[in-house]
């Protein structure tokens, strides 16, 4: 039997994959509508071959690679002569994207089985026009062109102009890829053209040592997640946390300095960073696990059989017994509640650009019954607390890293949020 199922699951998963491909085939045929529709000959002809690499059979998809193909070679040579005709300097960029498209659609179609006709013996052939040494030489211009706007940019010094510049140098080393020292040049760039954040370590006015340690995981939550965001943001950095603590201990800031929204002359800049973001626990409550316990009396009055009768008649005499319960129920709880601020300002001039102050609540609790007495007694409602047993529960200590995690994402997200 096991031998004999093994060709029925082998079908099942041949099916499966043709119908996945079939799939993606009409998914790419019918982007290659969309593109012929909106007159771009390129794409739709590249899309034609993404549907038939899905599905060579597919006789839609191959009647229009065949159409499209030539109006693809037309569009491409007309747009490369308009641009050399011009005197734009970034008109190598133009001839560059013109054949570079064509010899991706080029590969595409070589890289396909031989392609039929519905009824024919005879594959379908394509002329394919090759470009390689305009397609090298435009590639290479364009490279040298991006890379000098970049250089130029570069000694502008102004955040806008770094940031222009990043995006020049990545796309010279696109168009020749290991372009001199674009790549480096680029992340220079970036760097200049970032806003970069220094994040202070957070503090407390309160003595105790539930609030110091939920300042210290809410300093490192809030510095973890910022740098999260920062890694998808180009333009976004964030000061080692590392450079910064043994800054502020070398310096012996005290709280009061960190807190001070007019940041002493001194301090400005010394993080190379153009904001400093900073944050402090106002108030914080810890309940540790107590116990409450709360006793009701049930009674219920019930038929039973009369111990030693004779049944008269097949059936038992019975007489009225009340049955009584005594159910404590017990909870136990504990929590830790914090109120937190922070706020992120301009280093330059201690402008506030962000700032948030939020209070969050963790809790823990668990609930159980004692019975004394007769079950019979006790509500169906109450009945299953009388199955649990006691367990522990998270003291307000275990609930530090978790809250300050919460709101370190949190006030992470409204800093983050407000740049590129």
């Amino acid at each position: 039997m096991k031998h004999a199922s093994r060709p029925v699951a082998l079908a099942l998963v041949l099916l499966a994959i043709l119908a996945l491909a079939s799939c993606a085939s009409g998914i790419a045929y019918r982007n290659a509508t969309r593109e012929l529709e909106r007159g771009d000959y390129t794409s739709a002809a590249l899309q034609s071959a993404v549907s038939l690499r899905h599905d060579p059979k597919n006789d839609k998809s191959l009647d229009l690679l065949v159409r499209t193909y030539p109006l693809a070679v037309e569009a491409s040579a007309r747009a490369s002569d308009e641009a050399l005709e011009s005197t734009d300097r970034r008109r190598w960029e133009a001839v560059a994207d013109a054949w570079g498209m064509l010899h991706a659609v080029n590969d595409a179609i070589l890289a396909l089985p031989p392609l039929y006709r519905k009824g024919s013996k005879t594959p379908v052939r394509f002329e394919l026009r090759w470009e390689r040494e305009l397609l090298a030489g435009a590639r290479a211009a364009a490279a040298d062109n991006r890379y000098a706007e970049a250089s130029d940019l570069m000694r502008a010094g102004e955040r806008r102009s770094f940031r222009e510049a990043y995006a020049s140098f990545r796309l010279a080393d696109s168009y020749s890829p290991g372009y001199r020292d674009a790549l480096a040049r680029a992340e220079e760039a970036r760097s200049l053209g970032s806003d970069r954040v220094a994040v202070l370590p957070f503090g407390t006015g309160l003595f105790s040592f539930e609030a110091r340690s939920s300042a210290d995981a809410l300093y490192g939550a809030f510095v973890s997640n910022l740098v999260a965001a920062a890694r998808r943001k180009t333009f976004l950095q964030v000061v080692d946390r590392g450079s910064v603590e043994a800054l502020v201990a070398e310096r012996e800031l005290s709280l009061g300095d960190l807190a001070d929204p007019r940041l002493r002359a001194d301090m400005k800049g010394v993080y190379g960073a153009s904001v400093l973001a900073m944050g402090q626990v106002l108030a914080l409550e810890a309940k540790y696990p107590s116990i409450v316990g709360a006793t009701e009396i049930y009674k219920v009055t019930v038929d039973e059989i009369i111990p030693g009768s004779t049944p008269v008649g097949g059936v038992y005499p019975t007489w009225k017994v009340e049955k009584t319960a005594v159910v404590t129920t017990f909870t136990k709880s504990a929590s830790l509640a914090a109120t937190v601020e922070y706020r992120a300002v301009d280093a330059a001039t201690s402008v506030v650009l962000d700032a948030l102050s939020v209070t969050e609540i963790l809790s823990d609790a668990w609930t159980w019954a004692v019975l004394t007495g007769d079950k019979a007694a006790v509500p169906a409602s109450v009945q299953p607390l009388l199955l649990v047993s006691e367990r522990d529960i998270r003291g307000p200590e275990l609930m530090i890293g978790e809250l300050a995690s919460i709101l370190g994402a949190r006030m992470a997200a409204s800093l983050a949020a407000r740049f590129e």
